[in-house]
This record gives structure tokens, C-alpha cells and sequence, in this order.
């Protein structure tokens, strides 16, 4: 066993590892242009009736909206931004450029993930966590042109990779650039879905405590830089959505997305009295206000039904197929991701804050991974599609922790980053 561990490490930045990363990121761009799911045209879908129609009239100069003129509220206009240079009049022809440029796309994500891998768990070979990452068979509908999670997850993992140059910079002019790199980035994707709101509030809070190798006023400066400059790529349709709607926000979907999250779960105690409220929201303060009612009102049933709820996003699926499957597939990593949380946290409280060196990079990515887990629990319907662009995130940590020569022992885990 140890001369199979020994073999294991050695691969690491191997020819060997570099050929299996080459291959796999080939597997990806065929998967997202070919392989992935087929798209119909005569399927009424988020796509046809949103997404495409807003590319359109964007490439048309009309602006984000339908055929009739009118603004579209139920997506923000992220992915419609992203696929309008290429979409044209044909729903089929433009079909198969997204598939092509999807194809790209998939391929860069793989090779953010290779560079942030190889320089978080640079004694573990590549392509395991990348294999892992990109092709464990629940992701790989994660390249279908028809949803937006491939985009989603490729300006999350340039962020990360962002952030890995951020760090190793030491010239302010070049911290202040990519701050302001790094504040776009996750201001564009909060534009292409809203759970990189509560992921942008993780990483600024986190950020604030782990950034030690600037003085306080340049962190203050940073930080500064990063929410203005998110604050400039989403302000635009702030505003427009305001004068359209009357409402502060980016979406006119939240609401139905709760009220989707929870009717399934109706046969428990708490689910139930809240789905009956459902009348009354017309804000997510109100919802949130309504799961504090009903957590005084219920407080075993309520926490039950956030367990459930989070447990299912692990495996959930749109139409309820392959679940039984997808929870041999996913729970496990599950497990282990608790198992390495456990680990992390335990090692903060043990040594501290002055003597800790976990790698930022690895809390912020917690973070990631807790921004989009949460909300998809409490707000919206739990399924393992909203968890695809983390996945890779999951996978970092579990081996980062559980399986790195480097933090096998707790005491190792206060590494020098």
C-alpha cells in the first residue's frame, strides 16, 4: 500500500500528469459541444422563451428584452450578454455556435481548475481532482447551451484564480488591478444567476480576516476597490430593473423559486405552514421573516426540513430522475466534505488565528461552497444543478484536507501558503 501512495505522489507534475490534464480537458470541450444534453427546439425551456430572445434583440440593439418590447425580469441578463455576439436569427444555427463556444469555454475551466490545483495541491497529481472535478458523471450535463451553470462556474473559477494572483503580488498598482478584476468578476456573476450575491458577501467577509500580508488601510483599500467595482457591473440593471418594476433587485423569480423549493416538502410539519404563507410574500425579508415564525412556531419540524433540504441538493435533479443513482454518486463526497470541514475548523480553534496557515484560498472557496449550498437549502429548490459550478470548489477541499502529504496531520495543516 505505501509503494502505491509513493507512485501516487510521485505522478504529480509528471509528462504523465500533464498528458492525462491534455486529455481530459479535450473530453471536455467534446462533451460541452457534442455530448451534453441535446437541445429541443420544440421544448418550451428557460432558453428559448429567455435566454436566446434577449440575445437577440441585445445583439439587435432593442436591450434585454422580449419580442414584445417588454423588459425580461425572470433572469437577470448575464448568459443573454454572454451568448448575444454570437446568436443570429436561426435559433438553430446559433445553437450550434453556443455549443462550439461552449465547447471553449469548458476547456478554459479546465484549465483555471489545473493551474489552481497544481498550485493549492501541487504533491497530488492533477488530473485525479480534475477527473473528479469536470468528469464525474452527474457534472457532465453541466455543458448544455440551454442553461447558464458552464458560464457560471468558469467566472467563479477565474475569480478563484484571480484571487491566486492577487495573493502573490506585492506592487499596490497590481493589487488595486486585480482587485478591481476580481469585484467585475463576481459582479458578472451575480448578473448571470443570483447566488453570486450571498457567494460576493462570503468572500468579502472572509477576505477581511484571512488577508495578512497588507497593512490594514491597504486590506480597507482592497476591499474598497472590489465592491465598487462589482458595484459597476451590476449597477446598470439595478437600475433599469427599479424603473421597470418599482422593485431593488435582479430578478422577479426569487419568489417562485421559493415557493418551487418548498412545495415538495409539504408532508412535513413546517414545510406545510410555510407553503401556505406563500400568499403573503412579496419580499425576501418576508420570507426570511416567515421561516423565523415558523422556526419559533416549529422548531424541530423546521430544522428537519433544513437537513432534508440540504441533504437533497447533494442529489436532486429538475425531474426527479436518477436520484437514486446520483446518491451513491454524490453523497460520499458529501461525507468527506463535512469530514474536511470538521478538520478546518477544528484546527482554527485549536491554533488560532496568529499561528494558522491554511491557505486563504481554501476558506475563501469554503466560503464559495457555503454561498451557493445555503441559499439553494432555504430559498430555492435543492438540486444538485445549482452545486455543479462549486463541485470542482468541494473537490479542492476534500483533497486539500483529506488527502494532501502536505495536511494529513492537523498539526501539518497550518502550512505556509
Amino acid at each position: 500500500m505505501k509503494n502505491i501512495f509513493n507512485l501516487y505522489y510521485k505522478i504529480a507534475n509528471t509528462n504523465l500528469d500533464r498528458i492525462f490534464c491534455i486529455i481530459i480537458c479535450l473530453i471536455c470541450f467534446f462533451n460541452a459541444s457534442y455530448l451534453s444534453s441535446v437541445f429541443f427546439i420544440e421544448t418550451e425551456n428557460d432558453f428559448k422563451t429567455g435566454y436566446y430572445i434577449g440575445a437577440v434583440n441585445i445583439k439587435n440593439g432593442n436591450g434585454y428584452t422580449n419580442n414584445d418590447g417588454e423588459l425580461i425580469t425572470h433572469w437577470p441578463p448575464g448568459y443573454s450578454i454572454y451568448i448575444a455576439p454570437i446568436v443570429s436569427s436561426s435559433i438553430e444555427s446559433s445553437m450550434k455556435r453556443i455549443r462550439i463556444v461552449n465547447g471553449l469555454l469548458a476547456m478554459l475551466w479546465a484549465f483555471l481548475l489545473i493551474k489552481i490545483f497544481k498550485k493549492i495541491i501541487p504533491k497530488i497529481p492533477t488530473f485525479i481532482p480534475l477527473g473528479f472535478s469536470v468528469l464525474w458523471a452527474p457534472m457532465l450535463a453541466i455543458g448544455n447551451p440551454i442553461l447558464s451553470e458552464l458560464l457560471f462556474a468558469t467566472i467563479l473559477t477565474l475569480s478563484i484564480y484571480i484571487l491566486l494572483l492577487l495573493f502573490s503580488k506585492t506592487k499596490i498598482s497590481s493589487q488595486i488591478l486585480l482587485s478591481a478584476v476580481y469585484g467585475g468578476l463576481l459582479g458578472y456573476a451575480i448578473l448571470i444567476k443570483t447566488l453570486g450575491i450571498p457567494i460576493f458577501i462570503f468572500a468579502i467577509i472572509i477576505l477581511a480576516f484571512v488577508w495578512k500580508k497588507v497593512s490594514y488601510w491597504h486590506k480597507l483599500t482592497f476591499l474598497f476597490v472590489i465592491i465598487i467595482s462589482c458595484g459597476f457591473v451590476i449597477s446598470p440593471w439595478l437600475f433599469t430593473f427599479y424603473n421597470y418594476t418599482g422593485q431593488i433587485g435582479f430578478t422577479t423569480a426569487s419568489l417562485y423559486s421559493f415557493t418551487d423549493g418548498i412545495k415538495p416538502f409539504t408532508y412535513i410539519e413546517a414545510g406545510e405552514f410555510l407553503y401556505n404563507q406563500r400568499e403573503s410574500w412579496s419580499s425576501l425579508s418576508e420570507i426570511l421573516l416567515s421561516y423565523f415564525d415558523t422556526l419559533i412556531k416549529y422548531p424541530l419540524s423546521t430544522l428537519y426540513l433544513i437537513i432534508i433540504k440540504s441533504v437533497k441538493c447533494w442529489f436532486g435533479t429538475d425531474s426527479g430522475r436518477f436520484e437514486t443513482i446520483m446518491i451513491f454518486t454524490n453523497i460520499p463526497f458529501l461525507i468527506l466534505f463535512l469530514i474536511a470541514i470538521y478538520k478546518i475548523v477544528r484546527t482554527l480553534i485549536r491554533w488560532g488565528q496568529k499561528s494558522l496557515r491554511i491557505s486563504p484560498i481554501i476558506l475563501i472557496v469554503v466560503g464559495y461552497i457555503l454561498g451557493i449550498w445555503l441559499p439553494a437549502t432555504v430559498l430555492s429548490l435543492p438540486i444538485f444543478r445549482y452545486m455543479t459550478p462549486i463541485f470542482p470548489f468541494v473537490v479542492l477541499v476534500i483533497f486539500y484536507t483529506l488527502f494532501n502529504p502536505d495536511t494529513n496531520k492537523e498539526s501539518q495543516l497550518r502550512i505556509k501558503y
